[in-house]
C-alpha cells in the first residue's frame, strides 16, 4: 500500500464516520448499521496493511486526530441519544405504574352465593 492508498483509506474512514453521526441525528438504525459494517471492513483493510507502512502513519498523523475526534462526536451524540430515550422511558414507567393503579377494579363474574335451592 502506497501513501496515496493510504491516504485513500483513511479519508474513506473519515467520511464514513461522518456518515455515521448523521445517521444518528436521523435515528436511522440501518443506515447505522451498514456504515458500521463498512467502516469494519475498511479498518480491517487499515490493520492488515499497517503493519507493513508503520514508517508512513506519522504522516498522517493529523488525519487520525480527524478520525478520532469525530469518533468521539459520534459517542457524545450516542450518549445524549441514550440519555433522551432513558428519560422518555422512566416516564412511560410512571405512566404505567399511575395507570395500574388507577385501573377500574373489575369484580369477578359469576355469584358468590348458589341459588339454585
Amino acid at each position: 500500500m502506497n501513501k496515496a492508498q493510504l491516504e485513500l483509506l483513511l479519508n474513506q474512514l473519515y467520511s464514513c464516520s461522518l456518515a455515521i453521526y448523521d445517521a444518528i441525528e436521523k435515528d436511522d438504525l440501518n443506515e447505522i448499521n451498514a456504515l458500521i459494517k463498512q467502516k469494519s471492513k475498511l479498518m480491517k483493510v487499515l490493520d492488515t496493511n499497517k503493519k507493513f507502512m508503520s514508517e508512513s502513519f506519522s504522516l498522517f498523523d493529523v488525519m487520525v486526530e480527524k478520525i478520532k475526534e469525530q469518533e468521539n462526536k459520534n459517542l457524545q451524540c450516542l450518549k445524549e441519544k441514550r440519555n433522551v430515550f432513558y428519560t422518555k422511558y422512566k416516564n412511560t414507567l410512571k405512566t404505567a405504574k399511575i395507570l395500574n393503579k388507577y385501573a377500574p377494579y373489575r369484580a369477578p363474574q359469576g355469584s358468590i352465593i348458589d341459588t339454585t335451592e
